[in-house]
């Protein structure tokens, strides 16, 4: 079973990103997470949370490391040079990768559940992804039965964004 250790920038990273590793890979794979708190910790310390890579495998190194940063708008090219400062490979005896995410593929990829489902299919997972929910579709009318709502002449999203909240017992 593949050890994998992920250098992240906090919980939500940290959560998505295990999460994808599981859907993807053939094999469970062990995901040892260091979320750093935000991106900017990740750029300075990650080198430190590699070093912690080096005897988390039950005494052991991970198989392969990687860090992830988001862009935030950024460079990408400009980030990994900051990431690449002072870094030097032979450190480790894992290969270590360095992803930078941009907003755009990282979107499409969430979106796109026939992507995932042919990375995992490359991988030997058998799983398919099912379409994400339309949540810019049609939503649906206000609660049936009320003759005048309160909230006559609001959008419709409002209108529906009450509907399902009443219909949970919280408004």
């Amino acid at each position: 079973m593949p050890v994998l250790g992920l250098v992240v920038a906090g919980p939500y990273d940290e959560a998505i990103l295990t999460t994808f590793v599981g859907r993807i890979r053939p094999e469970r794979a062990t995901v040892h997470c260091r979320p750093c708190g935000d991106d900017a910790r990740v750029t300075r310390f990650f080198k430190e949370l590699l070093e912690d890579f080096k005897f988390v495998n039950a005494g052991g190194a991970v198989d392969k490391a990687i860090v992830v940063r988001d862009a935030h708008r950024k460079p990408p090219a400009q980030l990994l040079g900051k990431l690449m400062v002072g870094f030097n490979a032979s450190s480790y005896s894992f290969p270590v990768k360095f992803v930078i995410v941009l907003p755009e593929p990282e979107a499409w990829l969430l979106a796109d559940h026939k992507a995932l489902s042919a990375v995992g299919a490359e991988r030997g997972r058998a799983t398919t992804f099912p379409p994400r929910i339309n949540l810019t579709g049609d939503i649906g009318g206000p609660k049936e039965g009320v003759a005048s709502p309160p909230w006559q002449g609001q959008s419709r999203l409002h209108q529906g964004c009450r509907t399902e909240v009443g219909r949970a017992g919280r408004y």
